[in-house]
């Protein structure tokens, strides 16, 4: 069993004369998501004349415990790097994702004051996403294995959401990383959204797992509903006895 066979519908399509405009929590989108490397990758950039404004020359290296220090340098055009700050590099690709967040806080009457301070980064809009991940099939190699998902959907991990492939824009069943939260700006060129989004009822599920992730105490509901899908999983699937809470 699962969350999928306890919730229907798992997802609800949204209007189609506002799902651009307005973005809602629990709705997909896609977003360029980084990978997240053990080792920070960092781009030292240089001038190769002292005359030439423009970086010529450039080199790519792991980040150690000497950088983000200050270090003497010429700018260089286009970048404005301070004193104390790197280029760090990381590869990325466009996935799937679900926001997570509601809209931020803003006030007009802020608005030129920071605008005449400099500091227009401090207020603006912007969203949280927890982008998601293909299973392991026949056609994908790679992914998560199917002991991994038959525990995801028996929500036995607080980062992993079980996200079926269903009517949605997945092209296949995938798993939402609570574990690799980004934060994306809405007028962003590669952020595009989707007129799909989590049921109030999914939501409402992956909302208690959120809580819990962060260290809030889990609900009573929630807890009967992880027992009730744990207790359906097959024994070779199910944890040994102090494994994850279990």
């Amino acid at each position: 069993m699962g969350i999928v066979q306890l919730i229907d519908p798992f997802y609800v399509k949204l209007p189609g004369d506002t799902f651009r405009r307005a973005s809602v929590v629990g709705q997909f989108c896609w977003v360029p998501v980084t990978h997240l490397d053990p080792i920070p990758r960092i781009l030292d950039v240089e001038r190769a004349d002292p005359q030439e404004h423009y970086a010529t020359k450039f080199s790519i290296r792991n980040m150690t415990d000497r950088d983000f220090k200050k270090k003497t340098r010429l700018p260089i055009k286009a970048l404005s790097l301070r004193e104390t700050e790197e280029l760090v590099i990381h590869r990325a690709k466009r996935r799937p994702a679900i926001i997570i967040s509601g809209e931020t806080t803003i006030f007009d009457d802020v608005k030129t004051l920071l605008l005449q301070i400099g500091r227009k980064h401090l207020q603006g809009d912007s969203l949280i996403v927890a982008p998601l991940y293909s299973v392991e099939s026949a056609d994908h190699e790679g992914g998560f294995p199917p002991v991994m998902v038959a525990r995801i959907r028996a929500l036995m991990y607080k980062q992993f959401f079980f996200c079926p492939k269903g009517n949605s824009p997945l092209a296949t069943d995938s798993i939402m990383r609570l574990d690799r939260l980004q934060t994306v700006i809405p007028d962003y060129p590669a952020f595009t959204p989707e007129p799909f989004s989590l049921s109030a009822e999914s939501l409402g599920v992956l909302m208690a797992m959120l809580r819990s992730l962060f260290g809030a105490k889990e609900e009573a509901d929630f807890e009967a509903l992880k027992t009730l899908v744990y207790e359906s999983l097959p024994d070779e699937a199910k944890a040994k006895s102090g494994e994850a809470g279990y």
